[in-house]
């Protein structure tokens, strides 16, 4: 069977023994002290792990050392209990007879040392160290606790005077004082001072209602630019105060211009509608008269007149239509060449 590593070097040491002697130990431990390297030098990290494996190792050796005193001391233990144990005797008679002591054993029990008074001194003190310090940490907690709920309220008194001192009465007031002037003393200039904060506020709250929309936020910046405001050079004051981007200002300052062409289509739709209805026989009669002809842009359209009152037709067209439109637009929508029911009796023949 092939001999294993360990069991080849034991024979190689002990043929090195046999050849060398004390030299050859000499020599190996020279070798072996070269690879020891002095735990101040080690860092951090492997200075921990050599100081955990030698407590380990002192333990460990600690215990063996205990063990074997006190199998030592139940060796000796057992030695004398045996030599203390009397032969049975033999009389005349063959009869054997017994000692009449008592026996005694002892069992190898392993002997717990004491500890001493020292030890008991150096834990108890260390106990009650610990324990003020406890304490004094618990008195130290407390007092930083009480004095984060004191700066916990500082603050929020700081943020209240903060949040008061941003109104626009509060920043006209600070405006004038620091100007060196008394508020009491100019209450006209006060009040616009307050007008153009309230302004600016309402110009700022409504453009930052209008970030996902662009074209409600056009409508702001139409509101709030122009010519004035490009004359006096105040667009750079207005970005900053209502935080409207100067390049989006606008010269057309009207607002409904952006939604033109949609109301044009549907006013154009509606007015067909109406026209479309009003000209339908039942709703209306063609005069038959060459006169009654009227021109409408560069053609003449043949005059109508209606069979019944706006009012119900009106009525009747919105039954009819899914579009509400309401009376007022009804009358204006009529076109010209349309006559009221008034006009029946009219008709001209040539």
């Amino acid at each position: 069977m092939a001999k294993s590593k360990a069991q080849r070097m034991r024979e190689y040491r002990e043929k090195k023994k046999e050849q060398l002697g004390d030299s050859w130990l000499k020599a190996e431990r020279e070798r072996v002290r070269g690879y020891f390297v002095p735990i101040a030098d080690l860092d951090d990290e492997a200075r921990e792990r050599k100081s955990e494996s030698n407590k380990i190792r002192q333990a460990r050796f600690r215990n063996k050392r205990r063990v074997d005193k006190a199998n030592e001391a139940s060796v000796a233990n057992v030695y004398n209990m045996s030599n203390d144990i009397q032969q049975p005797s033999t009389s005349e008679n063959g009869v054997s007879s017994s000692s009449d002591s008592v026996l005694t054993v002892k069992m190898p029990f392993m002997v717990r040392e004491k500890v001493s008074i020292r030890g008991r001194k150096r834990s108890s003190r260390a106990l009650a160290k610990s324990y003020r310090t406890i304490e004094t940490l618990q008195d130290r907690n407390e007092e930083l606790k009480r004095k984060l709920i004191s700066a916990q309220k500082r603050l929020q008194r700081y943020e209240n005077r903060v949040s008061s001192a941003n109104t626009p009465k509060s920043k006209s007031d600070n405006l004038l004082k620091r100007s060196g002037i008394n508020p009491k003393d100019v209450p006209e200039v006060r009040k616009k001072l307050i007008l153009g904060e309230c302004l600016s506020e309402e110009i700022k709250t409504a453009k930052n209602a209008q970030e996902g929309n662009s074209a409600k936020a056009q409508i702001v910046h139409r509101v709030a630019s122009g010519k004035v405001i490009k004359k006096y050079r105040m667009k750079s004051t207005l970005e900053k105060v209502t935080n409207l981007n100067r390049r989006r200002n606008i010269k057309n300052k009207n607002v409904l211009s952006i939604k033109r062409k949609r109301l044009d289509d549907l006013r154009k739709r509606v007015n067909d509608k109406i026209q479309t209805f009003l000209e339908r026989d039942d709703n209306s009669r063609q005069h038959p008269g060459k006169g009654d002809a009227v021109k409408a842009g560069n053609k003449k359209i043949q005059k109508r007149v209606l069979n019944d009152y706006m009012y119900n037709l009106q009525l009747k067209f919105n039954a009819e239509s899914d579009i509400k439109v309401s009376r007022t637009t009804f009358y204006k929508t009529r076109p010209k060449y349309v006559s009221l029911v008034n006009f029946t009796s009219r008709s001209v023949c040539a």
